[in-house]
Protein backbone atom coordinates (compact mmCIF):
# COMPACT_ATOMS: atom_id res chain seq x y z
CA UNK A 1 0.00 0.00 0.00
CA UNK A 2 1.40 3.44 -0.85
CA UNK A 3 1.02 5.95 1.97
CA UNK A 4 0.78 10.02 1.21
CA UNK A 5 0.82 11.88 4.37
CA UNK A 6 0.25 15.75 3.89
CA UNK A 7 0.32 18.88 6.25
CA UNK A 8 -1.71 21.32 5.12
CA UNK A 9 -1.38 24.75 7.56
CA UNK A 10 1.19 23.26 10.28
CA UNK A 11 4.52 22.07 10.14
CA UNK A 12 5.58 18.86 9.17
CA UNK A 13 5.60 16.27 12.15
CA UNK A 14 7.93 13.35 11.87
CA UNK A 15 6.17 11.77 15.22
CA UNK A 16 2.66 11.74 13.75
CA UNK A 17 4.01 10.40 10.09
CA UNK A 18 5.76 7.47 12.15
CA UNK A 19 2.44 6.74 14.29
CA UNK A 20 0.39 7.39 10.88
CA UNK A 21 2.52 5.12 8.88
CA UNK A 22 2.76 2.27 11.41
CA UNK A 23 -0.85 1.73 12.08
CA UNK A 24 -1.67 1.97 8.54
CA UNK A 25 0.78 -0.98 8.14
CA UNK A 26 -1.03 -2.62 10.16
CA UNK A 27 -3.95 -2.60 8.12
CA UNK A 28 -2.48 -3.74 5.47
CA UNK A 29 -1.26 -6.76 6.62
CA UNK A 30 -5.26 -7.09 7.72
CA UNK A 31 -6.90 -5.93 4.64
CA UNK A 32 -4.42 -7.10 1.48
CA UNK A 33 -7.08 -5.32 -1.07
CA UNK A 34 -6.36 -1.76 -0.11
CA UNK A 35 -4.15 0.46 -2.60
CA UNK A 36 -3.42 3.79 -1.72
CA UNK A 37 -4.13 5.46 1.71
CA UNK A 38 -3.83 9.57 1.77
CA UNK A 39 -3.88 11.23 4.56
CA UNK A 40 -4.60 15.35 5.41
CA UNK A 41 -3.31 16.70 8.73
CA UNK A 42 -5.51 20.21 8.53
CA UNK A 43 -5.00 23.58 10.65
CA UNK A 44 -7.95 25.68 10.71
CA UNK A 45 -8.85 28.77 12.89
CA UNK A 46 -11.47 27.85 15.90
CA UNK A 47 -11.91 29.29 19.14
CA UNK A 48 -13.27 26.65 20.48
CA UNK A 49 -9.88 24.79 20.14
CA UNK A 50 -11.10 22.11 17.49
CA UNK A 51 -8.99 23.15 14.42
CA UNK A 52 -7.05 20.36 13.96
CA UNK A 53 -8.17 17.55 11.52
CA UNK A 54 -7.26 14.19 10.23
CA UNK A 55 -8.73 13.00 6.94
CA UNK A 56 -7.78 9.31 5.57
CA UNK A 57 -9.39 8.22 2.62
CA UNK A 58 -8.16 4.75 1.48
CA UNK A 59 -8.91 3.20 -1.84
CA UNK A 60 -9.33 -0.28 -2.95
CA UNK A 61 -10.65 -1.49 -6.85
CA UNK A 62 -13.61 0.33 -7.18
CA UNK A 63 -14.49 1.96 -3.74
CA UNK A 64 -12.65 4.54 -1.76
CA UNK A 65 -12.97 4.89 2.54
CA UNK A 66 -13.21 7.87 3.97
CA UNK A 67 -12.85 9.28 7.90
CA UNK A 68 -12.42 12.34 9.14
CA UNK A 69 -11.74 13.47 13.13
CA UNK A 70 -11.04 16.61 14.69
Amino acid sequence: MTIDIQFIHMPTSDTMSGIVTKKLNKLDKKYNWLIRANVYFKKQIDPTGKGKICEIELSSRGSRIFATSD
